[in-house]
């Protein structure tokens, strides 16, 4: 409620005239932002840990830690805890799904990214990561996807056609058949990117995609 406007343009007067204590930035925040914070004083508190569930707990301690809610951040935790533990026995058993997640942007995530972590909650198999021998992002090793044995591609988006629309006529992907037979599950888009401890969140929509018989 004490800041109803959100800071949007992330120049230094935006941000300041809040009179903050503390500013939380990523490691891809713009550096001249970060130096002229911290030259007026401010505490500029900066993170650089977001592929996998334990780094989102370690930016959730460190958060709590400045703002002097330690027993929130654990709790929190433990909620999480005790959720990824109930998905892991509900898919106790389940054959994993091989997956990819196609992007317009020339780079498709391999291993040591947010979407390998995904897999490795939800019941996939990431096969940039384990066929392609992928780590981080980069771009789709092209002829070799068109012999890989994927089941479903991984989208973002509400609508299948739409979320397909952008592969149907980009290379490697118009060439797959996975995008010309459709074989494809949505989730909601911020669950691609999300680098907070919500990611658990995003298990669940994956898996329940990927595994519907988990469900029944």
């Amino acid at each position: 409620a004490a800041y109803p406007v959100l800071v949007a343009n992330g120049d230094a007067e935006s941000v300041l005239k809040y009179h903050p204590t503390v500013v939380l930035c990523a490691d891809y925040s713009r550096i001249e932002l970060v130096s002229q914070l911290r030259t007026a004083g401010v505490r500029v508190v900066v993170f650089d840990r977001y592929v996998t569930l334990e780094d989102a707990y370690a930016t959730l301690r460190r958060v709590a830690d400045e703002v002097g809610a330690p027993q929130r951040a654990a709790a929190i935790i433990a909620a999480c805890e005790r959720r990824t533990a109930a998905l892991r026995r509900r898919l106790r058993g389940v054959r994993p799904v091989n997956v990819i997640a196609p992007s317009t942007y020339d780079l498709v995530p391999g291993d040591g990214t947010t979407f390998q972590d995904l897999c490795d909650h939800a019941g996939a198999t990431n096969l940039v990561a384990s066929l392609g021998h992928v780590h981080g992002y980069a771009p789709p090793p092209s002829e070799r996807m068109l012999a890989w044995p994927i089941d479903e591609l991984v989208l973002g988006g509400t609508d299948l056609d739409a979320a397909l629309a952008p592969f149907r006529t980009l290379p490697p992907y118009a060439y797959l058949s996975a995008v010309k037979s459709r074989r494809a599950v949505l989730v909601p888009p911020w669950v691609l990117g999300c680098v907070s401890y919500r990611r658990v969140e995003g298990y669940y929509a994956l898996a329940r995609a990927l595994h519907p018989e988990a469900w029944r």
